[in-house]
């Protein structure tokens, strides 16, 4: 059952990178964009900041244990 077990973990992590891959394109976009920028408070831009910054810092921990589990 490890291996079961083992290649369900795979899949969700794989499912979850690209969840994560996908909303923080789409932060990127809208921080990149001028107009949002100017038009969008102040406080809506850092709080989108702050969370592409979890995002980031959580895609990298996924994706390392992603390649931790394929390595086994």
């Amino acid at each position: 059952t490890d291996t079961v077990d083992l290649a369900a973990e795979t899949s969700r992590l794989r499912k979850e990178i690209e969840k994560l891959q996908k909303a923080i394109e789409s932060k990127e976009r809208q921080l990149s964009n001028n107009a949002f920028r100017e038009k969008a408070p102040a406080n809506v831009i850092s709080d989108m900041e702050s969370a592409l910054t979890q995002q980031k810092t959580e895609l990298k921990k996924m994706s390392t244990r992603r390649k931790e589990l394929e390595a086994i």
